[in-house]
């Protein structure tokens, strides 16, 4: 999917930046994930918070992407509106991810899905730990 001219605001992340704050990513305490960036989108921040909300199908986020321009970006297809997780269809994740400017820049098609999969397993660590220790 292309659309003129891709230029991200401070809120977008390069894929290096992203990549450094999630592979450094650690669960110090019990509710806690750290970072080394506090500048992660806030659909992503979102996602890792066990407290919030998932769909029916016990989903918080899902990301496409797309090439603007020669570059790939990451964004996700779910999102929060209104309070409500709302599934998006690729067009309208992407309008909206150019509209909050809250892509993740990457390497390439390869690159976008490593990290859509380093998200996706920070995710299941971060819930999967939180509904362990509900459990306990």
């Amino acid at each position: 999917m292309t659309s003129g001219a891709l230029s991200p605001k401070a809120g977008a992340l390069s894929q290096q930046q992203a990549d450094e704050g999630l592979l450094a990513a650690q669960p110090s305490t019990e509710n806690e994930l750290m970072t080394v960036s506090g500048a992660q989108p806030a659909w992503l921040l979102r996602a890792l918070d066990p407290s919030t909300s998932t769909t029916e199908g016990n989903e918080t986020v899902r990301t496409t992407s797309s090439d603007v321009d020669g570059t790939e970006i990451l964004y996700p297809t779910i999102r929060l509106i209104d309070g409500v997780l709302t599934r998006l269809s690729p067009q309208q994740a992407f309008q909206k991810a150019m509209e909050m400017q809250d892509f993740i820049v990457t390497q390439g098609v390869e690159d976008a899905a490593r990290l859509s999969k380093r998200i996706s397993s920070l995710i299941g660590m971060s819930r999967n730990k939180e509904g362990l220790l509900r459990n306990h």
